[in-house]
Formats: structure tokens, sequence, C-alpha cells
């Protein structure tokens, strides 16, 4: 019966044992000793002892206030049975070098004629594994809390974002039916409405995207892109409003525009471009907004410079994350989803590069990213599903 408890034991991942305590401490030796020594610690039950395990001992941490961490302490209140039990957390350095935490739990060995305490009887469990998985658990729980966080600022703010264009929308278009309005006046209510119909459109196709590409149904459509004539395309749509706010947008085109026709989706390094550039826009109330890019090797890097607000170190590695704002509050200065760098950071990993950023707060920020540089040689249509 001693027999098969044993092998339960092991069977359950533990290492049984039976320690006969000898004259002095260390000097003791195993009566009985589970299989599972070796690979706990390296030793194999034949040559284990209680010298050699002490010597392998790191740290303890006894598992409740009455019980020592001095190992001597411990076998003299052991013996004088003071301590009917003993449990503690144990960091060791195995045979091959490698540190592990194991569980160490016993009970007194007594004579039943003399009522002597003469050993222990115990078992030994490997809890590396255990709080490896523990520790992925805290972090997962955290990720989770921080994402249901998140999500709950981006919905509360999501219906600030959408119904401010929806109120200008409505308001405007009832104004355009009243008759003492002119002509002029009409058309200006006009662009409003465009305006604000273009903004609930990008609002709208972010969110569907962001959805796509949490469900990795994004596809990648491949064709020849001049990418002086695609960056002229952000430098129009974006030069009224860096004027409006007295800005410098700064764009040099590279020289040879036929070095430069290459092969990658247009419509996402396209809205790379303008979610980056529109975000330096944004973020900056005077000075300068540059972009532009180089040719380096295999790939092709480019950079959106800003003189704006900066990024604080703290946000460096959260802005990418769907959902992030560095202010969320719904009076915030600033509007946006928190959608449009996460979905940047998407499509440049599709298309094979990566995008990083340096930033000084109340300095101004600079964002790189890099694609492929594969040059286009005939007008051919590529598709690829990702």
């Amino acid at each position: 019966m001693e027999t098969l408890f044993c092998r339960a034991i092991e069977n359950a991942g533990g290492v049984p044992y039976q320690l006969i305590f000898g004259p002095r401490q260390g000097e003791g030796y195993y009566l009985k000793l589970g299989e599972g020594i070796k690979k706990l610690t390296g030793i194999p039950p034949e040559e284990f002892t209680e010298k050699q395990y002490h010597s392998l001992i790191k740290k303890v941490v006894p598992l409740s206030d009455d019980l020592p961490a001095d190992l001597a302490e411990l076998r003299e209140k052991f013996t004088s049975g003071e301590l009917s039990s003993y449990k503690a957390e144990i960091l060791i350095r195995t045979g091959e070098g490698e540190e592990k935490w194991i569980l160490d739990s016993c009970l007194p060995v007594v004579d039943e004629e003399t009522g002597r305490v003469y050993g222990a009887s115990g078992i030994l469990f490997d809890i590396d594994e255990k709080n490896r998985v523990l520790d992925k658990l805290e972090r997962a729980r955290s990720r989770a809390e921080e994402s249901d966080c998140l999500k709950t600022a981006f919905l509360r703010n999501l219906s600030h974002e959408i119904r401010t264009p929806l109120n200008a929308i409505v308001g405007f278009s009832t104004l355009i039916g009243e008759e003492e309005n002119d002509v002029r006046r009409r058309q200006e209510f006009v662009e409003i409405i465009t305006r604000n119909a273009d903004h609930l459109l990008e609002i709208m196709t972010d969110i569907v995207e962001s959805s796509d590409i949490e469900t990795g149904t994004v596809n990648v459509n491949r064709e020849e892109v001049n990418l002086n004539d695609l960056m002229e395309r952000v430098s129009s749509r974006f030069r009224k409003k860096a004027s409006e706010k007295s800005l410098v947008l700064d764009y040099v085109a590279a020289a040879d525009a036929n070095e430069v026709t290459i092969i990658t989706d247009r419509f996402k390094l396209l809205q790379v471009l303008h979610n980056l550039v529109g975000n330096a826009v944004k973020f900056t109330s005077a000075g300068k907004v540059g972009f532009g890019y180089a040719i380096k090797g295999e790939m092709i890097e480019f950079y959106i410079s800003d003189t704006g607000i900066g990024i604080s170190p703290e946000h460096k590695d959260k802005i990418f994350c769907n959902f992030y704002q560095v202010d969320s509050n719904p009076g915030r200065m600033y509007e946006g989803t928190g959608l449009g760098l996460s979905i940047s950071k998407a499509y440049i990993e599709l298309l094979g590069g990566r995008i990083w950023l340096t930033s000084r707060p109340d300095e101004g920020s600079v964002f790189y990213f890099t694609i492929p540089y594969e040059k286009a040689h005939k007008s051919r249509i590529y598709h690829q599903n990702i």
C-alpha cells in the first residue's frame, strides 16, 4: 500500500521522500526517495543526501509565520516537537546549474515507543512551471483589464466623435432649405456638410478596418505605385489644414520619379501616411510638419516629423495599441478614436515593414516606418490574401 501511495505521488508530479536525521545537521540519509528527484535536481536518488540537498538551497521562504527559514533552527524545533508540520518554497540551483523553485512539504516521523522525532516524511514539488503559468495568467489578466478600460474609453469617445459630425450634417442640412440664405451661404453649408460627412466616413472606415485586422481578414492588393505622386496627394490633402494653423508643411520629392515606382498596396500606404501626417498637423500648434522618404538598401524608410506636443516615454510603447489615447477624457483637446496608429502599425507589418518613433514632450516627434523596396518593371496588378 505504501509503495502504491508513493507511485501515486510521483504520478502527480511530486517526489516522495523519507529522511532519517543524522547526529548533526546535514548528516541524515534518505530511507526512501522518489525517482523524480533526478529530474527535479539533476542528481540521481542513490547519490542524493541531506548534505547535498542543503548545498543546492539558495533561499528558503516559509509559508507560515511560525516556521523558521534557518535550517538548523528548523531541525531543532522539529525534533523538540514544537512543529507538527513544515511547508516552504525553496529556491535551489540544480546539478546542471539551473535555478528553480520547489515546494517542500513534510511531517515529522515519530518513534511510537519513545515519542522521539527521528526523521521527516514529505513530498517535493517542482513549482517553477506553476509560477510561470501564474505569472502568464496575471499578465494576461492585466492586459485584459487594460483592454477593457481602453474599450470603455473608446466607446465613450466614439459617441462624441460620431455625434459631432452628425449634428453638423443634420443642422446645416436643415439650414440649406431656408429661403433667406443666399447661394453663397448655401455653398458654405454644403462644404461643412461634405467635410463632416467625410469625417464620419473616416471614423466608420477605421472601425471596420480595425475589426478586419482583429479577425485576420485584411487583403493586401499589390500594384504599381509612384511614391512621388502618392506623397503629393498627401501634401495636397493637408496643405489647407496646415495653412489654417500657420504651419509650414515641408515635403521634398525624390528627384528621379522612375526610381520610385514600386509594387505595394496603394490604399494601405496612403492610409498610413494620412494617419501619420494628419496626427502631426493635429498635434502641432506652431512650427513645421515635414515628411518624406529615402531608399535604404532593400527597404524604403519614410519619416513624418513635427514640432508639436511630443509624447512622453511612458506612452511610447502603448500608442500603437487599439483604442489607446494619451488623453482619453471626454473634454480632451484633440479629437480622434485612438485607432489610427494601431491600424497604421498593422498595415505596415502586413506590407513587410515596421514602425517606430523618437519624441520629446513639448519638442515634437518623428515617426519612421519602412516597407520593402520592390521596383516595378511591368504594369500588372497583384492580389494577395492575408
